[in-house]
């Protein structure tokens, strides 16, 4: 009776520490198909919660402009990466809308978690995840800049502007898929070598499609209106690409490297 009594005051006492623990570990869990964005669970002065806060916020952000260039073209959702279902259930404009948002949102929580922090370290990842984000942006808004013109080629009846849309199709699909397992885990050794490999495979690509346009015999059966739309197609789409693959080095090659990274691509080797 007597232990009775004091195994009931220990919980009587506790029972308020509990609650509030509880609150929480609700206000801190992150679940995979977590409809509120990340950082708005965590304030910036909670210290290391906050940092893990911004990096799996800036993932997510990641992994979401990956979906919005699939979108983009129609294709499947990726395997392994649960799409969030309030992004899943609207089109592609109102996407590009909340990824706008979502932006600005881990922009100012970023800034203001660098406010608070004297660690170089720290400091040089929160940048790091910054310029990811950014570069995240500029693919998106690539993708949203060429709508007009995939929009033509995709439903053309002119058999080389849909086989251009189609083969643009495949190489996203390709792309996105890569980048994807690449978030998702995949950061061996090769990575480094993955990332530079695509980027110089995108600037040939590129350059490669552009010459094409200009073949004998292409004027026989595209108006100046249909070069325009390709080449400025082209552009579009090579741009978001590029900035595709820097998010992802951004993201997950440490600092040293993403300067080496980028060393090596501007001197061509």
């Amino acid at each position: 009776m007597y232990q009775s009594l004091i195994n009931l005051a220990c919980i009587l006492l506790f029972l308020p520490i509990l609650s509030k623990f509880g609150n929480w570990l609700d206000h801190h869990a992150f679940k995979e198909d977590e409809e509120t964005d990340i950082i708005h669970k965590v304030k910036v002065n909670e210290g290391e919660y906050a940092h893990n806060a911004l990096d799996q916020e800036t993932l997510r952000f990641l992994m979401i402009a990956l979906y919005f260039s699939r979108k983009s073209f129609e294709l499947s959702d990726f395997g392994g990466w649960k799409v969030p279902k309030k992004l899943k259930d609207i089109d592609r404009v109102r996407l590009y809308a909340h990824i706008k948002l979502l932006h600005g949102d881990i922009r100012n929580y970023a800034l203001s978690l660098q406010k608070l922090n004297n660690d170089p370290e720290k400091q040089t990842r929160i940048s790091q995840l910054m310029e990811a984000v950014r570069d995240a942006m500029y693919a998106v808004k690539s993708l949203k800049d060429s709508f007009q013109d995939l929009d033509l080629l995709r439903n053309s009846s002119n058999d080389i502007k849909y086989g251009i849309y189609q083969k643009t199709k495949k190489e996203v699909n390709k792309l996105s898929g890569t980048l994807a397992l690449i978030l998702m885990g995949e950061q061996d050794e090769a990575v480094f070598e993955k990332l530079l490999a695509q980027t110089r495979y995108l600037e040939a690509e590129y350059h490669l499609a552009l010459s094409q346009f200009y073949k004998d015999g292409m004027e026989l059966t595209l108006t100046a209106a249909d070069f325009s739309t390709l080449i400025n197609f082209n552009r579009e789409i090579f741009n978001a690409s590029k900035y595709l693959v820097i998010m992802v080095k951004e993201f997950v090659l440490e600092f040293d490297q993403a300067e080496k990274f980028d060393e090596l691509l501007h001197r061509g080797i």
